[in-house]
């Protein structure tokens, strides 16, 4: 405003030497005090209303100052004005020290982290700016220095562009500036103090230097709601393994959690539960509940210092997602499928987790899609597994391996994955599962499953989607191979004869597909071997695992999944190199309580079983895998005749040599686990066994190589020390578990294509890529997404969490 009339003058009378007009004049210097750097420094400079004490700080550091009491090398603000390499602090003689003042006006910069381009830039301009102020204030001869510089000295070297340029550097370092570093100013108008610097003439000490006001850092905003872990409550007094609710007994412990007063009330409606899991360690059942509160009910309740009390920890941000199923397949990511509509669709293989969900992704993107599906859907596929179980007729292309779902569709169905519970895309995996009929409880239960059962339902949903958005599914449909041209997939032929061209493939077939991986091969698509596990499925009565985990008292409330504890389960571990080649790992896998024995085989003469479990759990059984990892040392044998192939070699080794120790017809060979450490056949009576086609004594102990047979029973002896009673004649092991993952990995890179056919996309467990019905799903979607990417381009939530792959994820819960 001192300045404006000045330039109105200079305007008028159309002279070339004006830097701008007022108007941006007055746009730079707003510019400059909207800087948190320059109001403070403004605050510690006594009052910003007494201009002419230090006409030069109007200046902001381009050029304004001259001799006398307007600024200069010999005046109130050091160099160039308050603008330059220091900031006068009053006209006594003593500058004292300012808080970032030369950066804040245009000087050195000294923030940490301003760039050294744009340091050096606002350097140069403040340079020239020093260096027309000496030649103006020559020019001028006194007077207000830089307003008459401005209405009649000589022009001004800063030019308007170069003012622009360096407000613009203080405000990149402005922002980048983790917190400002005190400087002390040079120079003053008395001269001669201690910290005057090159003053004129009247020297002196100066005056007192004044009080720097310090800034404090801003707080941070209060939460709207806490998150508060491990709160225990006994068995006793919890409503049990069906109750999710805030009930009296969760607000009772939370309290004294909290250290409230004891009449206070955290009401229900202000607690969420976040997770409910059951503890069974040191034979002390507690249900351990993991809650968000709101931060009003927490200070309403006694709760003091809630940023700093031990127990709360600040809500994640959108840890649960906003949207449910409207996130998946109901258009949020859809685009016109006018540009894609012509396009040859992008053909899958396989409808288990990963296809699904790579299915969906590219549908809801608007793409064509043509799912195929070698066995049938769910409602066709039980019927074939019924024959199975009722008349041990088996359907080679409709079984328990293949058909909609994947394996996973008749197995425990569970849902626990190490991507992690409180991802955002397991979040929306959850609920899109019970957007789609499964119990809300899943969102909450530390260890959530669905059961065969519920899978059937949830299936039939995800496939009304696909055909709802457009997908072709084709059930029964098997293909001979891949079709490449080049050095790309451009389509797949069916057994029948019949080509499809493609766009795009993506292979989710699965860890049985062992055929389509020798075609693979042979038209040169880059795989390796990959390391996997084989063993046994050991089965004990389920009171026995309640008894061992809970204690006899705590057992009989179970009640085969009718009481108010969960069937209990267990999961097994150990590192054994006694005697070994090399150190070996044995652990349980696809633990099944209240489950049975299944077989897995697609072919009668190799027979390899797995476990399921229905919702209840209600069986008088429990199985789990009890396997151990392998490596080139185990099919090392195989490797001059099959090459890649080595590892599925050793499985059907493996696979047929326990068909012919059953006797053939899928009935499977058995052995008590205390026989199998002594290495002889079992005798006499064996135990009830849960596998519907028959049992038949056979020594196990004779199938796998001498180190892993050792492996597995120096586990099961340690396996006995942490739950006595697991190594027992009630204990059966059944023969094999071999195909707990896939025995190769299709090379991909990060684009999700194979790094020798373009076009071609390996996804899922059948590619070496995931070990689960989550992270099966997971894979698939973002595959979906990469494909979506590279043929529509890149979505506008690409940098957010995939949504689509939430519900084919639980939907993979078949795989």
């Amino acid at each position: 405003d001192d300045y404006l009339p000045d330039y109105r003058a200079k305007m008028n009378s159309g002279g070339p030497n004006v830097l701008a007009g007022p108007v941006e004049m007055k746009s730079c210097v707003h510019r400059l005090l909207r800087m948190p750097i320059l109001r403070r420094n403004v605050a510690c400079q006594a009052d910003i209303s007494k201009r002419a004490q230090n006409r030069s700080q109007s200046g902001i550091g381009f050029g304004g100052g001259s001799k006398d009491d307007a600024g200069g090398r010999k005046s109130a603000g050091g160099r160039g004005g308050a603008g330059g390499r220091g900031g006068a602090r009053d006209r006594s003689g003593r500058s004292g020290k300012v808080i970032n003042d030369s950066e804040a006006n245009g000087g050195t910069p000294l923030v940490p982290g301003m760039n050294r381009a744009a340091r050096r830039a606002a350097e140069r301009a403040i340079a020239e700016a020093e260096a027309a102020t000496e030649k103006t204030a020559k020019a001028a001869g006194g007077g207000r220095g830089a307003v008459s510089a401005l209405s009649g000295g000589a022009p001004l070297a800063a030019s308007f562009e170069e003012m622009e340029a360096t407000i613009s550097s203080l405000e990149l370092a402005e922002k980048k500036a983790i917190r400002a570093r005190r400087a002390a100013g040079r120079g003053g108008p008395g001269g001669g103090g201690r910290v005057g610097g090159r003053g004129s003439s009247g020297g002196g000490r100066g005056a007192p230097r004044p009080v720097v006001q310090q800034t404090q850092k801003p707080r941070e905003p209060t939460p709207l709601r806490y998150r508060i872990h491990d709160i225990s409550v006994p068995e006793a007094e919890d409503l049990g393994k069906d109750d999710f609710t805030p009930n009296l007994a969760l607000r009772q412990y939370l309290r004294d959690k909290l250290k409230c007063r004891k009449t206070a009330n955290i009401p229900a409606e202000a607690i969420t539960v976040v997770r409910k899991s059951f503890d069974a360690r040191k034979k002390q059942l507690n249900w351990v509940y993991c809650v968000d509160v709101d931060t009003d009910a927490l200070v309403e309740a006694g709760v003091r210092n809630t940023q700093r009390h031990p127990c709360l920890r600040p809500s994640p941000v959108g840890a649960e997602p906003s949207g449910r199923l409207e996130q998946l397949g109901s258009g949020r990511f859809a685009r016109s499928p006018n540009a894609v509509s012509q396009r040859d669709p992008v053909v899958v293989v396989g409808s288990g987790p990963a296809g699904l969900f790579a299915a969906l992704k590219m549908a809801e993107a608007g793409l064509p899609v043509t799912l195929l599906e070698r066995g049938q859907p769910v409602e066709g596929r039980g019927r074939d597994i019924g024959a199975l179980f009722a008349r041990s007729q088996l359907n080679p292309d409709s079984n328990l391996a293949y058909g909609e779902g994947g394996a996973g569709t008749w197995s425990d169905g569970k849902l626990t994955t190490r991507i992690g519970r409180n991802d955002a895309p397991v979040r929306q995996v959850l609920h899109a599962l019970c957007e789609f009929g499964a119990p809300e409880s899943i969102l909450v239960s530390g260890a959530p499953h669905l059961g065969t059962d519920r899978l059937v339902r949830i299936l039939k949903a995800f496939r009304a989607r696909l055909i709802a958005l457009g997908v072709t599914i084709r059930w029964g449909t098997t293909i001979q191979g891949i079709t490449v041209s080049g050095d790309a997939a451009t389509g797949v032929t069916l057994t029948d004869g019949e080509h499809l061209a493609a766009s795009r493939v993506v292979l989710a077939t699965g860890h049985s597909a062992r055929p389509l991986w020798q075609q693979l091969l042979d038209v040169g698509v880059s795989m390796v071997p990959k390391p996997f596990a084989m063993g046994f499925r050991i089965e004990h009565p389920q009171a026995l695992i309640d008894k061992l985990q809970y204690g006899a008292a705590q057992a009989a409330t179970v009640q085969r999944g009718k009481g108010r504890i969960p069937v209990a389960d267990y999961r097994v571990a150990a590192n054994v190199s006694e005697g070994l080649e090399i150190e070996r790992h044995v652990f349980s896998f696809c633990m099944c309580p209240g489950g049975q024995v299944v077989p897995t085989s697609i072919t009668p003469d190799e027979l390899c079983v797995n476990g399921m479990s229905f919702s209840r759990r209600q069986s008088q059984w429990a199985n789990a895998a009890l396997v151990v990892g392998t490596d080139d040392s185990d099919w090392g044998h195989h490797t001059a005749q099959h090459g890649v192939m080595a590892g599925a070699q050793l499985q059907i080794d493996a696979e047929r040599l326990a068909a012919q120790m059953g006797g053939g017809n899928l009935v499977c060979p058995v052995q008590r686990a205390t026989d199998f450490m002594k290495g002889v056949e079992s005798t006499g009576t064996l135990p009830s066994s849960s596998y519907r086609l028959g049992v038949r004594a056979a020594p196990l102990h004779k199938i796998y190589s001498a180190d892993v047979t050792s492996a597995l029973r120096q586990s099961l002896a340690k396996f006995d020390r942490t739950y006595p009673g697991f190594l027992s004649d009630q204990a059966l092991l059944h023969g094999v578990e071999t195909r707990t993952s896939c025995p190769v990995t299709i090379k991909r890179g990060k684009d999700f294509q194979s790094v020798s056919t373009r076009g071609l996309y390996p996804v899922g467990e059948g590619a070496g890529y995931a070990g689960g019905i989550i992270s099966a799903a997971v894979d698939g979607l973002r595959a979906g997404q990469a494909i979506v990417e590279d043929l529509v381009g890149p979505s506008p939530d690409a940098s957010r969490t995939p949504v689509v792959h939430d519900v084919a994820e639980l939907m993979a819960a078949a795989t």
